[in-house]
């Protein structure tokens, strides 16, 4: 009966512990959710939302038609920022309560609650909790099949063959890059179970693949086009030039640190991660052997996939390989339980140490690490203010331009204030079209954008460079006034260039700077001396 009671008392305590470690979850996910605008990713989501074409989605380039449908039907609840936004932090809060029980079943309690203190406090995981993107989801949905699998390892259950079957499915329809994830899974099932399941297993993974028919079409279908881009485009990347084994790297320290750490902090985290993951191996041999390989494959096939992949067709990116995290902090976690009290105590003191000066400069809009070292990640832009400037200052007949598509979309938006149920409600397939096309043409070359707010439509003019060496152009003539909305996915200062440019054959009327962004009005100097 004492034993009882012991056992009871130290169950609660560490239901206890994970309801705590949730609320912080939850803090962390929530402070700051609307404080920055929804940039052009995200626009983008709002936009294939309104296209309402599942299919034509789906074989069109479109890695997430699964979470547009999520959206689709999640606005009926509200289209504020903070609903928007509102899967991702519940998604985010979900990871770190069902890491708890999937590090319980793989190893230990002890090793659960680590591992779900560990990505609470993750940079990686608020960045992603905090954004109108599916990346979020996927992160939960590749823990939930985690879970029933490592489960199945150790009995027969129908209910967990269908929990890790729908999770796996859901989760390569929603980013196509989970895949491998499913490969393993299949293989150390085949070659680790007993042979008296072998049976069970081959039936459940043909029930899987059978749905997974449409997927390998859709994939095949995005993999030819990108062949065809790049016939074109050369090595198109919507990130990066050229990647290296040193983005590798990079990517394991954003992991564990984000984007928002000091150089020092990051290499001294990553270090330390490191010995944790070689200590690891070493504990597992015991008793753990088997899983812990496992975690480790899941942890570097999915990133090694696309690594390759995009040594032909660059394509790097941690988002789309994000749910690496969990299998990184499952084996932090494992490590630091087999440590004593006060060694926990010391190391997560460390993590904490590492990730509160980390996640201030987030909230504040602070990235440290070089463009290189975080693909297709960028600075907060203030976006509505600059749309709002537009709006108030605007007259029909103005010729607006952009110097990138990250101010395009989200403008557009806020100029629309009735919010995202009314955006782009009539010429979505245009606006689609265009964003496949700054996919492509704006990576390669940087052309100037002409937007016109009142039919909502984009069109590339010109390249840049080649705009701005002629001594005039045909474009300016029937508009007495110009506005120059100069912006880039990193510092606007790099097409300081060009306002020089429009400031020299111009007269200045009004401008404004915000985060990320700068705002001209240019009164015509040709139409008006030509008047």
């Amino acid at each position: 009966m004492h034993h009882q009671n012991i056992n009871k008392k130290i169950f609660c305590s560490h239901y206890i512990q994970i309801v705590i470690i949730g609320l912080l979850a939850l803090l962390l996910r929530i402070i700051n959710l609307t404080k920055y605008d929804l940039w052009f990713d995200e626009v983008t989501s709002l936009v294939e939302v309104k296209l309402n074409n599942f299919w034509y989605l789906s074989t069109n380039f479109t890695f997430q038609p699964l979470y547009n449908l999520l959206v689709q039907y999640w606005q009926d609840f509200g289209d504020s920022l903070f609903i928007l936004r509102l899967p991702s932090v519940i998604f985010g809060v979900a990871s770190v309560i069902l890491i708890y029980f999937t590090g319980e079943s793989v190893f230990n309690r002890k090793a659960g609650i680590i591992s779900a203190f560990l990505l609470s406090l993750s940079p990686f995981s608020i960045h992603y909790s905090q954004e109108l993107r599916p990346f979020s989801l996927l992160i939960f949905l590749v823990l939930l099949s985690t879970y029933a699998y490592f489960k199945l390892l150790n009995k027969r259950s129908f209910p967990l063959w269908s929990i890790n079957i729908i999770a796996n499915l859901l989760s390569v329809y929603l980013v196509c890059t989970s895949a491998p994830i499913l490969l393993v899974q299949a293989l150390f099932m085949i070659f680790n179970l007993r042979k008296n399941r072998l049976r069970e297993v081959l039936l459940f993974q043909s029930v899987q693949f059978f749905f997974l028919l449409p997927w390998i079409y859709i994939t095949i279908k995005h993999f030819l086009l990108m062949l065809d881009i790049t016939r074109v485009y050369c090595q198109f990347s919507p990130f990066i030039n050229s990647i290296s084994a040193a983005n590798l790297f990079y990517s394991f320290k954003n992991f564990i640190s984000g984007y928002y750490a000091s150089d020092i902090v990051r290499n001294i985290s990553s270090v330390f991660f490191a010995l944790l993951i070689l200590k690891g191996t070493k504990d597992s041999f015991a008793h753990y052997k088997k899983k812990w390989y496992m975690l480790l494959s899941f942890l570097l096939i999915p990133v090694l996939t696309l690594f390759i992949f995009s040594k032909f067709r660059p394509f790097y990116a941690e988002r789309y390989f994000s749910f690496a995290i969990i299998f990184l902090f499952l084996m932090a976690g494992f490590t630091l339980s087999n440590l004593g009290r006060k060694m926990i105590m010391l190391c997560l003191g460390a993590y904490c140490f590492i990730s509160i000066p980390s996640l201030n400069n987030y909230y504040s809009n602070r990235i440290t690490c070089n463009f290189i070292e975080r693909q297709g990640t960028n600075p907060k832009k203030e976006l509505k203010k600059a749309a709002y400037f537009l709006k108030a200052n605007y007259k029909n007949g103005d010729l607006v331009l952009h110097t990138s598509e990250v101010s395009t979309l989200p403008l557009e938006y806020y100029l629309n204030e009735r919010g995202s149920n009314y955006f782009l409600k009539e010429d979505a397939m245009l606006t689609y079209k265009f964003i496949m096309d700054s996919q492509v043409k704006n990576r390669v070359n940087r052309f100037l954008i002409i937007h016109e707010p009142n039919q909502h439509r984009f069109y590339f003019y010109k390249d840049i460079g080649v705009f701005t060496a002629q001594p005039d152009d045909p474009l300016f003539n029937n508009h007495e006034r110009i506005w120059l909305i100069l912006s880039h996915w990193e510092d606007p200062a790099q097409f300081k260039f060009i306002n020089n440019w429009f400031a020299d054959k111009h007269i200045l009327e009004k401008s404004a700077k915000f985060s990320g962004i700068d705002v001209y009005l240019y009164a015509n100097n040709r139409v008006l001396n030509h008047s």
